[in-house]
């Protein structure tokens, strides 16, 4: 028996061993092929394929054409001599031994860090997978959509890694060459078309500079009707009036280590990203005259890309510190606001959204006095995530709301908020807000769209950040089987492959979910971490909400003295750090755990109802609705036990009305702990395109 060479990337072509042809007739028989083949060794059932391939034609009639077209397959393949057996059976599959596509070659290299494999990816991706084919049934050509969105992602990422390969090792030649590989699989990639002006003029292209400036302009103007960015446009006018000077990459090594740290942005390499700054500052060393200063705070103030995903707050403080001495020897106001409001980002790691809206005023006033708009867009990204851990949700959405609409479709990394892509990260922060506020139907929506721009722009931290932020979400509107669906996809992105962390995720959001779902060993696992974690790290702030969560679960386990302790020191994180919405969601969980027990005797009941008239208040004040009702409902339990009835029919009644309210709005009742779901359709689902996604990894 002969093997099947088959090339998938680009339009189908199937070859024996010697390279001689083979030809493959009909477009569903190549659509079948292609399907074993990339599934080689698994054993399809021919219900499957038909669902795939027939999904509209009577049963009787779609099993003869699946018949028809292995008869014509056979045929086709006769050369390899394969025996008739292999395809035949209810269930069909091709030996691996046999089968080579061009696809599994793709995806082994990528995983490599060798420049040679990665050449050999750049080689391989010769155009999308199954170019030209459409068999015109719908589940098989969303299966093919899949397959090339995550193909492409693959190739884009090998690309920027060796990119990043020899950029490091000044080898400016190359580099161009990937860089135009790289816009040639995405034009809008304005990083890209940055570096490829500077190499182009540092090498004496000025033309071809120029032309490349022409050609970002035209490829944002065409596709996302937008302008170049501010950065882009100055070099553009800088290559215009005097072109750059032609020391190169090989007579900078701290640019080198700059652009390599960009390109780790890239992939969401983010340790990779800190190292090569690390290598960056050493490279300036001490800074000896004025222009080196301006170098040494500019790479400082980088580090906020690479450290708020890992959640490295003290790093990143210890930056910042050493930019700021930096820039007030300088005199440099603009930057100094730049670094207040990167502190913006330390107080946001550490849990203090009081702290990162007064550290924001400050920075807008910086902005409106030395004219630096950009640094005023920033500012205004992080006051609507520092509005939402405050508490001040209206604000957060009148905010986010405004960047969402300014921001659009901006998919460059050049102006990410903490490496996130702007337009993701603004709405992410608006779909939070307004789900608090138990707007469920738009806060999902808005979570929706976020996902969407992130899957465009093939940036895996952007994607992970909004998919965590479209799972809490659904948790927090009583859907936990569908945020463990996003969480499912944020957490393989995070690992892929089972590898180290690259960021870091809400643990105690994902922990909670799966919890709901009957993963509730894993999921507590989750939970414990957040709560015991030393410093806050992770999308925001950590520690307290670990906590609160945590005494929940401990309430529904019966251990009610230490969901007491967590509580208490819950909100006592909360109300030194000005969390507010966190201090009403914990004072909430203390009322349900004082008023716990049946024999709780009355002095304690009356303390829980006053608890929970707290909690309300609260709740009441910042809008927060879906709290609201839940305050609503134990306060009606708390009253009857007591013997209070009208006042508990009155609580109950009030809990239902904001309940109504809330399922107009999509909501669900908090739900219970339920039966393990790990093995239901929407989990496998959920899988399966973390899976298809890890070519971004």
């Amino acid at each position: 028996m002969r093997r099947l060479h088959l090339a998938l990337l680009g339009p189908f072509r199937a070859r024996l061993g010697d390279g001689t042809a083979l030809h493959v007739r009909r477009r569903k028989a190549r659509a079948l092929l292609a399907y074993l083949a990339i599934r080689a060794g698994e054993p399809q059932p021919r219900e499957a394929l038909i669902a795939l391939l027939w999904p509209e034609v009577d049963p009787a009639e779609a099993r003869h054409s699946l018949r028809q077209t292995l008869t014509v397959l056979r045929r086709d393949l006769a050369p390899l001599r394969w025996p008739a057996s292999l395809l035949a059976g209810e269930a069909l599959a091709l030996p691996a031994a046999l089968v080579r596509a061009d696809v599994a070659d793709l995806d082994r290299r990528a995983a490599s860090a060798d420049a040679r494999d990665l050449e050999r990816v750049a080689a391989t991706y010769r155009g999308e997978f199954l170019e030209g084919l459409v068999a015109g049934e719908e589940p098989f050509d969303a299966w093919i959509a899949g397959e090339r969105e995550r193909l492409r992602a693959t190739a884009v990422r090998a690309l920027d890694a060796l990119l990043a390969i020899h950029l490091n090792g000044g080898a400016a030649g190359p580099a161009a060459g990937v860089a135009m590989r790289l816009l040639a699989l995405d034009p809008l990639r304005e990083d890209v078309h940055r570096l490829l002006m500077r190499l182009h003029a540092r090498e004496g292209r000025r033309a071809a500079a120029l032309r490349q400036y022409r050609a970002c302009a035209g490829a944002l103007r065409r596709d996302l009707d937008v302008a170049p960015e501010d950065a882009t446009l100055e070099l553009y006018r800088e290559i215009r009036a005097r072109g750059l000077s032609r020391d190169g990459l090989d007579g900078d090594p701290a640019r080198r280590h700059t652009l390599a740290a960009d390109g780790a942005v890239m992939r969401s390499d983010f340790p990779e990203a800190a190292a090569c700054l690390e290598r960056a500052l050493a490279a300036i060393g001490e800074p000896r005259g004025r222009r080196e200063l301006e170098r040494a705070v500019d790479v400082r103030l980088g580090f906020e890309r690479a450290l708020v995903p890992l959640g490295e707050s003290d790093r990143l403080d210890a930056h910042l510190d050493a930019a700021e001495a930096g820039a007030r020897a300088l005199g440099d106001r603009r930057r100094l606001g730049w670094i207040v409001a990167q502190r913006m980002s330390r107080d946001f790691l550490e849990g203090h959204p009081r702290a990162a809206v007064e550290a924001g005023g400050r920075a807008l006033e910086i902005a409106a006095a030395v004219g630096d708009a950009e640094l005023a867009l920033a500012v205004r990204h992080r006051l609507a995530q520092a509005h939402y851990w405050a508490g001040d949700f209206p604000h957060g959405v009148r905010l986010a709301e405004e960047l969402a609409a300014e921001r659009r479709g901006e998919l460059s990394l050049a102006a990410s908020v903490q490496g996130v892509l702007p337009a993701v990260h603004c709405r992410a922060y608006l779909a939070l807000c307004l789900t608090a506020l138990g707007d469920f139907g738009r806060g999902r929506a808005v979570a929706l769209e976020g996902v969407s721009l992130a899957e465009r722009s093939a940036h895996d931290w952007s994607l992970a950040f909004a998919r965590s932020s479209l799972g809490v979400c659904d948790l927090q509107r009583g859907s936990p089987r569908e945020a463990c669906d996003s969480f499912a996809i944020a957490r393989e992105l995070q690992c892929p492959g089972g590898s180290a962390p690259r960021f870091v995720l809400p643990g105690a959001s994902i922990g909670s979910a799966y919890a709901y779902v009957g993963r509730r060993e894993e999921g507590l696992r989750l939970v414990e971490a957040a709560a015991r974690a030393a410093a806050p790290r992770g999308l925001g702030p950590s520690r307290q909400m670990g906590l609160a969560s945590l005494a929940r679960w401990r309430l529904r386990e019966g251990r009610l003295a230490e969901a007491r302790a967590h509580a208490e020191e819950a909100l006592r994180l909360a109300r030194a750090r000005g969390q507010r919405a966190g201090e009403a969601w914990t004072l909430h969980t203390l009322a349900m755990i004082l008023g716990r027990a049946e024999s709780v005797h009355a002095t304690r009941r009356r303390r829980a109802a006053a608890v929970c008239l707290d909690a309300l208040a609260r709740a009441q004040a910042l809008g927060m609705r879906p709290l609201a009702a839940q305050c609503q409902a134990t306060l009606g339990d708390l009253w009857e036990r007591s013997g209070d009835l009208d006042r508990a029919r009155g609580a109950r009644a009030a809990a239902s009305a904001l309940r109504r309210e809330l399922l107009l709005a999509g909501a669900a009742a908090e739900p219970p702990p339920r039966a393990d779901a790990s093995g239901s359709l929407a989990a496998r689902s959920a899988l399966l395109k973390a899976r298809r996604l890890r070519g971004r990894a």
